[in-house]
């Protein structure tokens, strides 16, 4: 079994336009989100094997949070050019593409992608998937193209506003 965790990046900064939207860094709350989600899987255990990201700033830096919080070895992430607001095929080919020596990879990207490909390749439906929103799927077999070929698994999925609810005392 292999296990793909989806990570859309944190919330940006789009306060100043003049920075190019591949450059828009993390604003305050996006940083946040990411360290609150990060450590909340942190406790649950979970470290991947390979990190894989977009290489605009808000994907790298949301990326950059969570493999220090989850205590990955720095250098840990790969910068895939194609997760930058990538279509389906292109998704797909990044996943199809892991080496299977790795049992977990993370994916730090982007929407509609994201949410159209956790629908796609698993028996999720979400509508929307938020800014810092962490999906777990478990992909039956031994090798990622199976992610294709497969109707997986959704294990969970995990968003800011769940957790802040949570800390409120909602049960949800």
């Amino acid at each position: 079994m292999k296990t793909l965790y989806i990570v859309r990046h944190a919330k940006s900064d789009r306060d100043n336009v003049y920075v190019e939207d591949f450059e828009r860094p993390l604003n305050e709350r996006g940083a946040n989100d990411a360290s609150l989600v990060a450590e909340y899987i942190a406790k649950k255990g979970i470290s991947p094997d390979i990190v894989i990201a977009s290489p605009a700033l808000r994907a790298m830096k949301t990326a950059q949070i969570f493999t220090r919080i989850l205590n990955c070895p720095p250098g840990k992430i790969i910068q895939e050019k194609n997760l930058y607001y990538s279509t389906m095929e292109e998704m797909e080919k990044v996943v199809t593409g892991i080496s299977d020596e790795y049992n977990s990879a993370m994916i730090f990207g982007h929407n509609p992608t994201l949410t159209d490909f956790v629908n796609k390749h698993s028996d999720a439906m979400l509508d929307y998937m938020p800014t810092t929103g962490f999906a777990v799927i478990n992909i039956e077999g031994y090798n990622w193209k199976n992610v294709v070929e497969n109707k997986n698994k959704l294990i969970f999925f995990v968003c800011p506003k769940m957790l802040k609810e949570r800390k409120n005392g909602v049960l949800i």
